[in-house]
C-alpha cells in the first residue's frame, strides 16, 4: 500500500514536471514577474474608483501558473479567441498570450487607469521579448464589457467574485451571445445550466486566496 502511495505522488510530480517543461513554465514565468515587478494593481484599482466604488469593480488579479493549469483544462489552439472581462492590469491576457500560441487575447476594461497600465506592460512586453507577433495578438480595450460584442470569443475569463444578484444575471445575459461551443470560464459563480453545460468545477488560487472555477461550454 505504501509503496502505490509513493507511486502515485511520483507519478504526479513527474506529470507535473511534464507540463511545466511543455509550456516552459519557468521560462514564461520568470517574463511575467519581471513584467509586472513594480506594478500594483490594487492600488492603481483604488484610485481609478475614487468616484466610482462600485461593488462590481472590486480587484483581484490571477496566480501565474495556477491561471495556466486552468488554462490547460480548456480547448486551445492557434486560431483560439481569448476574452478577459475587466482584465484590469493585463494579467489573464498577458499569461494567455505568453504561454500559448493563440490567435488573440483581448481584454476588456472600463478604468483608464488600469487599461493605460495594461497598454504599457504589452509594449514592454514586445521590447522584453522582441516578438512584435504581440502586438497583433494582444488587444485592450477601454470599454465596459457589456458594451462589447463576444460573438468572436471561443474562450472568455470573467473572475465573478463580486457580480452579485442581478448584476451577476445581467453578466449571464450577456455571455448568451457567445458562439455555440465556445467555453466560458467564470470564478466564483455558475452560469445557468439553460445556455451552458457545465465541464469542469475546480479550484484555482486567486491574489485573495483559494477560490472555485468552473468551465462551461456554451450549448
Amino acid at each position: 500500500m505504501l509503496c502505490l502511495l509513493y507511486r502515485k505522488q511520483f507519478l504526479n510530480a513527474f506529470n507535473l514536471y511534464k507540463w511545466r517543461k511543455k509550456l516552459k513554465i519557468k521560462t514564461h514565468q520568470k517574463t511575467f514577474d519581471v513584467l509586472y515587478k513594480n506594478v500594483n494593481g490594487f492600488a492603481l484599482s483604488k484610485s481609478a474608483r475614487q468616484n466610482n466604488d462600485s461593488i462590481e469593480l472590486l480587484y483581484g488579479e490571477i496566480n501565474f501558473e495556477s491561471f495556466i493549469a486552468l488554462l490547460s483544462c480548456c480547448n486551445i489552439n492557434d486560431q483560439t479567441r481569448f476574452y478577459d472581462l475587466g482584465s484590469g492590469t493585463g494579467k489573464a491576457v498577458i499569461a494567455t498570450a505568453l504561454v500559448y500560441p493563440i490567435k488573440k487575447a483581448v481584454g476588456i476594461e472600463r478604468l483608464e487607469t488600469l487599461y493605460n497600465c495594461a497598454n504599457q506592460l504589452k509594449q514592454k512586453l514586445i521590447r522584453e521579448t522582441r516578438d512584435d507577433s504581440f502586438a497583433q495578438r494582444i488587444e485592450f480595450i477601454y470599454s465596459d464589457f457589456f458594451q462589447c460584442d463576444l460573438g468572436k470569443a471561443d474562450l472568455v475569463f470573467i473572475n465573478a467574485t463580486a457580480f452579485i444578484g442581478d448584476a451577476w444575471t445581467k453578466v449571464a445575459n450577456h455571455l448568451q451571445q457567445l458562439k455555440k461551443n465556445s467555453q466560458c470560464i467564470s470564478i466564483s459563480k455558475k452560469l445557468p445550466a439553460k445556455e451552458f453545460k457545465l465541464e469542469l468545477e475546480t479550484r484555482v488560487e486567486m491574489s485573495w486566496g483559494i477560490a472555485f472555477a468552473y468551465i462551461h461550454r456554451k450549448r
